[in-house]
């Protein structure tokens, strides 16, 4: 999974899914939760869709 464009990107952590795979989910849904050691942040979806693949928990996102 790849971080969203943020000024701080240094060690952002997946922590939460509120979604697991096979869910419909709309634009404006909450999908995950991310966080590094300044902020924790609740990533929006921005499409209508079906989840097909989650990263595991806890794992280090990139980019």
């Amino acid at each position: 999974m790849f971080s969203p464009e943020l000024g701080n990107k240094k060690g952002f952590i997946l922590t939460k899914w509120y979604f697991k795979r096979g869910d419909i989910i709309k634009k404006g849904d909450i999908v995950c939760e991310i966080k590094n050691e300044n902020i924790i942040m609740k990533f929006e979806n921005f499409y209508n869709g079906k989840i097909i693949s989650t990263c595991r928990l806890n794992q280090k996102l990139t980019r």
